[in-house]
């Protein structure tokens, strides 16, 4: 019995693991097509920033079905779905904690924003693992 628990938190730790390296993956290849849309193609910052979010939105699903939460067999139409109402919840969150968290703590705009994405980041994991991709678990559980 405690052999199957340890042997689910490693699954855990290992799918946590997968979620940062997509994640760090994903804010790297935002900030290179930003660089490369508004540097090299000239295009303006507002066009350039919207067009790397989205770029980054499509890479974080589909690295996150495939690589980090391996469940490449769910309903794809109910996995974007579910994605697309988790980008757009945590957007307005982020702007929402940002803004409480801005004028209550009156901290620097950055730190701000970064506790703000980053109290995002662990409800968007949790959202991921256990109703996005729930097919993980089921995967998980299977094992030897």
């Amino acid at each position: 019995m405690a052999e199957g628990r340890y042997s689910l938190l490693c699954n855990h730790c290992e799918t946590l693991f997968r979620f940062g390296i997509v994640g760090g993956t994903t804010y790297l290849l935002t900030i290179l097509a930003f660089s490369l849309l508004n540097n090299l193609m000239n295009a303006r910052h507002c066009l350039s920033a919207t067009a790397a979010y989205f770029i980054g939105v499509a890479y974080h699903f589909v690295m996150n079905r495939k690589f980090t939460f391996r469940d490449p067999q769910g309903h794809l139409l109910k996995q974007l779905t579910k994605y697309a109402f988790l980008v757009a919840a945590n957007y307005l969150t982020t702007l929402v904690l940002f803004g409480i968290l801005l004028r209550s703590m009156r901290l620097l705009p950055l730190v701000t924003f970064a506790l703000s994405v980053a109290l995002t980041t662990a409800t968007g994991y949790l959202v991921m693992r256990f109703w996005i991709f729930p097919g993980s678990i089921r995967n998980e559980s299977k094992q030897p």
